[in-house]
């Protein structure tokens, strides 16, 4: 094998750790391997990667900033193939090297945090990564640490230990206890950015093999696909080429960790120094978890009225501290050898004044666990074979003291609205239009209160068996408090009217995806949905509905708007003060776009699986899960879209509206919309209907209800939701299509 060692000495963490050494991590391998697989009776000629087939990996090692160094190691074909031995060998290598080796072995715990790119690829070309991945699994319930993502996006969700031998079964060790922590860039990269895409957004530039090609004569690509060649040709640029997605992946890496740590500078987040989340939803989750926990006065008004209620009279002591034990933060202690957990009940005085209850509550409520409505006991582990070991999911017992709501929100979520409603292909003539909702997402978190479903729901908003005629009813009644979106949670029978040729938007899961029906029984919906198809003329039913204790939010202002509203405007206030399409604009993007995805995490039955043995578990819930805030993020984009149908009506009473892809429609129409005239007729709509919309456009949106995008007047295909595409290529939404012609 031949090593080759260059410095790499502007690759600087951010912080240092004794303990621990940063691996960045790549491969390349001869790509054309054909071989003949049986499927489904049949021999079909495939790409199928050996071992035989890696030429090269390619590392970078840094511990505590000394000396970085990037090792290429290139392989005949006659080599031994490669096992990871050959990574800690060359780490020995590179901690003499800096002068640390002997200082290193007397640790008790070394970890290798390993950063890769679509690293269930590159971790396959060692010939024991299987072992190495699920070790210790025995010992834990047969599951291992490893998460995989579409098979190749592998991270580790608690650290895997190492034990290394090499082709001679020879132990191979750093220290006396080896760990491995593996980091994947592709789930840190935003907008499913490509390894090219990270490295021009960091400064390093891809370097172009079409260059050689073209120099040495041969046809463009070529190089690319024969990488064998290219060692042949020229060793020296096959390393410089190699090595690239290695100072790539290191780069990118070390850029989140800056990120989260001016994140924890600026009061956002609890991120450890050196320690990489796993995923751009987990640094999200991660920010909101820690605003969850804040103090606001309104959900301790709301506890202290609740305390009121309680009976004076019989037991009251018992029941004020049986009441407080589920909504309060204990201090857990061990005292000879127990559990403890000390909600220091006794440092209340036993007739306290409001404001000396008022600053206990603030020091000792979980708000956290009030605003989510629920959390999994300590000792909660589920026997269920498709639930993983010590990981939170649908398939554990939740302790939630709003049980049933939490259930029907659960029930509601159906995701993003997606409807064709005009299958086929559109003919020539009149004009076909994209519309999308401005920020849908993010104006939707301005529009979602603080709730407290920890507390119970609002007992005098309450309803069961309401007929059709008392549907106003409700509406009436939630303009005390946040009209339209006032959270809550039920079940409806919706019938809308026979001559209604808009969105119907009332979903019910069927055959694991959402149906859309003009009439349906029994559906559980949000109470913003049915309000939703109420105002599109649909009579609605009401069986049951319950509204979660929540703030009240004033127009035009976040007070009372729940922490993912807060984030999404404090991070998109800071994209503006970045240089667009910088890595840091990015980044705060990012942040405002995915506060609706980690509320909705693991909310699906949906199954991942286990990287030791196949078998499916369910997909865990994310720190920051909330099925009621989940369902209003996706509701009020939905009523916001009816908004736009309505305004465009008014406008141009013969549109058709032929799909809607959850934030956004295609209109056809015969003479060209003008997007001034539609925002007016918003502005009246929600002026008169919906004044928490209309402030908050105009307040925190400059007045942008919409975006004008593509049109056309040719023949346009409508096949399903982002698969639309017209003759002259003007419109064009081919989501999992590529090298698709219109004819």
């Amino acid at each position: 094998m031949i090593i080759k060692e260059k410095p790499f000495n502007d690759w600087q963490l951010p912080d240092t750790d004794p303990n621990k050494v940063v691996v960045a991590f790549d491969s390349e391998y001869q790509s054309g391997t054909r071989n003949h697989i049986s499927i489904g009776g049949e021999l079909i000629d495939v790409n199928q990667r050996q071992l035989e087939d890696i030429i090269s990996i390619q590392l970078g090692f840094n511990y505590q900033n000394k000396s970085s160094t990037l090792y290429f190691i290139k392989r005949d074909p006659t080599d031994p193939v490669f096992r990871f031995s050959n990574v800690m060998k060359l780490l020995k290598t590179y901690l003499r090297k800096i002068g640390v080796y002997k200082e290193v072995r007397k640790l008790k715990k070394f970890t290798l945090e390993l950063w890769t790119f679509w690293g269930g690829v590159d971790l396959s070309v060692f010939k024991d990564y299987e072992k190495i991945l699920t070790e210790n699994s025995k010992s834990k319930k047969d599951t291992s640490k490893i998460v995989a993502i579409h098979s190749n996006t592998v991270f580790t969700s608690q650290s895997v230990k190492l034990d290394v031998s090499d082709e001679n079964r020879n132990a191979v060790r750093i220290s006396k206890n080896d760990k491995l922590v593996i980091r994947d860039m592709t789930k840190l990269a935003p907008g499913k950015e490509n390894l090219a895409g990270l490295g021009k957004l960091i400064g390093v530039p891809k370097i172009d093999t079409e260059k050689w090609d073209q120099e040495d004569g041969l046809p463009k690509g070529y190089y690319k696909s024969h990488m064998t060649d290219l060692w042949k040709n020229r060793q020296t640029d096959f390393i410089d080429y190699s090595l690239e997605d290695v100072v790539v992946t290191a780069k990118y890496g070390t850029f989140i960790l800056e990120f989260q740590k001016q994140l924890v500078q600026d009061g956002f987040g609890d991120f450890k120094p050196l320690q990489l989340k796993p995923s751009l939803g987990s640094i999200v989750a991660a920010i909101i978890g820690c605003e969850n926990t804040k103090w606001t006065s309104w959900i301790v008004d709301e506890v202290i009225k609740l305390l009121n209620q309680l009976d004076r009279q019989k037991d009251y002591t018992k029941n004020f501290e049986s009441f407080l034990r589920a909504i309060c933060k204990p201090e857990v202690k061990t005292v000879k050898g127990k559990v403890i957990r000390d909600y220091h009940f006794d440092e209340l005085p036993d007739n306290p004044t409001s404001q000396e209850l008022r600053d206990w509550l603030g020091e000792h409520l979980d708000f956290d666990k009030i605003r989510k409505g629920y959390c999994f006991p300590r000792t909660d582990i589920s026997d269920d074979k498709s639930h993983k070991h010590l990981v939170h999911d649908m398939t554990n017992k939740i302790d939630v003291p709003l049980n049933q709501m939490f259930l029907d929100a659960v029930n509601a979520y159906n995701g993003g609205y997606n409807l064709v409603q005009d299958t086929g292909i559109i003919p020539k003539g009149g004009e076909k239009r994209d519309w999308d909702i401005s920020s849908a997402y993010s104006e939707a978190g301005h529009l979602i209160p603080d709730i407290a479903p920890g507390l119970g729901s609002a007992k005098f908003k309450e309803f069961h068996n309401l007929p059709i005629s008392r549907f106003g009813d409700i509406v009436k009644a939630t303009e005390k408090m946040n009209g339209p979106y006032t959270v809550g949670v039920g079940i409806f029978d919706i019938e809308y009217p026979k001559d209604y040729k808009g969105f119907v938007i009332t979903p019910k899961n069927v055959a694991g995806g959402p149906r859309y029906f003009r009439k349906i029984h029994q559906v559980t919906l949000p109470y913003t949905d049915a309000y939703t198809a109420w105002i599109c003329g649909a009579k609605v039913f009401t069986h049951r509905l319950s509204f979660v204790k929540q703030a009240k939010i004033r127009p035009g202002t976040l007070d009372g708007v729940s922490q993912e509203g807060h984030i999404q405007d404090i991070f998109q206030k800071r994209r503006e003060k970045c240089v667009h399409g910088s890595p840091e604009d990015k980044m705060n993007k990012n942040v405002v776009n995915q506060c609706y995805g980690v509320t909705a995490e693991g909310l699906k039955k949906k199954t991942s699986p286990d990287y030791n043995n196949g078998r499916p578990y369910y997909v865990p819930f994310s720190r920051i899960t909330n099925p009621l805030k989940a369902i209003q993020f996706t509701a009020i984009t939905r009523l916001h879209i009816i908004t736009l149908q309505r305004a465009i009506w008014k406008v141009d009473p013969s549109t058709i509206f032929l799909n809607n892809v959850t934030d956004g429609c295609l209109t056809w129409t015969k003479e060209p919309l003008n997007i001034n005239e539609i925002i007016q007729s918003m502005d009246q709509i929600t002026s008169k209907e919906n004044p928490l919309y209309h402030d908050m456009v105009h307040n925190y949106f400059d007045g942008k209800y919409i975006k004008r995008k593509d049109g056309t007047s040719q023949e346009t295909a409508n096949l399903r939701t982002r698969l639309t595409f017209s003759r002259d290529n003007q419109l064009s939404a081919m989501v999992g299509l590529s090298k698709i012609t219109p004819e």
